[in-house]
């Protein structure tokens, strides 16, 4: 799901900033900002993924992962 999410935005992104150029403000980042949330969604699935196949990883990594999965799940049971 966050990776359809990420892509429409990354797309979405683009477009707010060549409306921007168009309407002549100087804000162009808006793209940029939507491809580093992008990556960086890639990169913690990229680890999560090593994570569940069984390799080592750093502790950091496990608990920022566990972290957001309890988010995940409290926003779960809100609904």
């Amino acid at each position: 799901m966050f990776l359809i999410l990420f892509n429409n935005t990354v797309g979405l992104g683009a477009i707010i900033d060549d409306y921007l150029v168009l309407s002549e403000i100087r804000f162009e980042y808006i793209k940029d900002i939507s491809i580093i949330a992008f990556m960086i969604n890639e990169s913690l699935s990229i680890v999560e993924n090593s994570r569940l196949a069984g390799l080592k990883i750093p502790d950091v990594f496990t608990r920022s992962i566990e972290f957001l999965d309890n988010i995940e799940l409290r926003n779960k049971n809100k609904k």
